[in-house]
Parts: structure tokens; sequence; C-alpha cells
């Protein structure tokens, strides 16, 4: 698989090749924060993405995205941005499968993770685990220069997690991050 360094991202050529196409197929003028935000909503179906701006919370899964709505203006100005962004959110699904398979390796709790797309560029993801007696445990991330890709350090996160599982006295559960 070949990447395309964005700067403090790295993306797949193919994601990068298909936002600079799905970028390219509308006019630059007329585009809003509004039609940028609709047009990530069409290409991640299945996704909750909304603008920092919105009165929204994270959605149930690991499906979630918030972006800053300066983010979204950069994108409506400017193409070199929508296509950088659009290949960075485009990657995003690489790392679905590894939450999803924790998830499913942890039926006793509850997963909600979100990324959030900051307004100078930087992209997040955090968590919130919680236990079926009610415990709560959050954590978040940034992609460090040196890590090779969200998947991989996501996945390396959630192993962490699991691996930090402690049980009490009384056999409850907890996390340690």
């Amino acid at each position: 698989m070949s990447t395309i360094n964005l700067g403090r991202f790295t993306v797949t050529e193919a994601n990068y090749r298909r936002a600079r196409d799905a970028a390219n197929k509308k006019p630059a003028e007329g585009r809003t924060k509004e039609s940028v935000l609709a047009s990530l909503r069409q290409m991640k179906p299945g996704w909750a993405i909304h603008s920092n701006a919105e009165a929204a919370s994270w959605g149930a899964g690991v499906r979630n995205l918030e972006i800053c709505a300066d983010i979204l203006g950069r994108m409506a100005e400017d193409p070199d941005a929508l296509v950088h962004y659009k290949a960075l959110i485009l990657d995003l699904e690489a790392i679905v499968p590894a939450v999803e398979q924790w998830v499913s390796e942890n039926p006793d709790y509850s997963l909600e993770f979100n990324f959030q797309l900051e307004h100078n560029g930087t992209l997040r993801a955090a968590a919130i685990v919680r236990t079926l007696l009610g415990g709560e445990t959050r954590g978040e991330w940034i992609l460090p220069a040196s890590q090779g890709t969200w998947a991989e350090m996501i996945s390396d996160k959630l192993n962490a997690l699991a691996q930090g599982r402690t049980q009490d006295a009384q056999g409850n559960s907890s996390w340690q991050i």
C-alpha cells in the first residue's frame, strides 16, 4: 500500500486520489461550510459527522467525527485543504475494523469512539469506555509523528486498554489507561 505525506499526516494514495477526484467534481465557487459538511456525510455513509458548531453529542459506536467549523471553512475556500482533509477522513475507515474487533472481544464494556478534527488541523481520537456497572474511563490520543498510521496506533492503544483491565475483590472490572 503506497502512502502520501500530507504534512503531519500520512494517507493512502488511493484515498488521496479519491479525495482529489471528489473535490474536482464540484466547482470551488459557491462552496460553503454546510455544503462541505453535507458532502462529507454523503461520502461517509454510516458515520455521524458534525461540526463542533452544532449542538450534537457523540453517537453510539465507533464511526463518529466532529470537525471544527474553522476547518470546514478552510475546506470550503481552499481546494488543496479540501483534498487534504477529505483524504484524511477517508483514511479513518481503516481504523474501524480494529475498533469493532475490540468491541466484539470485550462484550462487558461499551465503547464510544470519536474523532475530532480541531481548528489547528490536529486530529484527535477519543474513547469513552463504560462498564456494565456504570464505571467510565476516557482516553484521548493524537497521532505522534513517529507513528505509522492511525490504525496501528489505535489498535495498540485498545490492546493496552484490554491488558490494563483489572478486577477488584468483588470481581468488578476496571480499566487503567
